[in-house]
């Protein structure tokens, strides 16, 4: 009888070890799907920040792009006058109104 105790003994000490082996790979398991999703989470707030400065960009060169072009047809106004006011002061006004009714 004392043998047979002897072998549920040991049976169980293996048992015992096995149910701790399992333990620690379930833990060092949540153990590493926790760093993961931590380092998922800090990916996506990177992305966020760069998609965030990406439109940001977008939305300056909008407004850089229509001033732009306001200031370019201002200028262009400005050399049309010139141009015409030239032309008064040359005598070349009705070469230049015709050149006008090229475009």
């Amino acid at each position: 009888m004392g043998e047979r105790i002897e072998v549920l003994e040991k049976s169980v000490l293996a048992i015992d070890a096995e149910i701790k082996a399992v333990g620690q790979a379930i833990t060092a398991g949540f153990k590493k799907t926790d760093t993961n999703f931590e380092q998922i989470v800090k990916e996506i707030a990177s992305i966020h920040r760069d998609l965030d400065r990406l439109n940001k960009k977008v939305d300056d060169l909008k407004g850089d792009t229509h001033d732009g072009f306001e200031d370019v047809g201002m200028k262009l106004e400005n050399l049309t006058d010139e141009i015409v006011k030239i032309g008064k002061v040359t005598g070349y006004d009705e070469t230049f109104e015709n050149l006008k009714g090229l475009n």
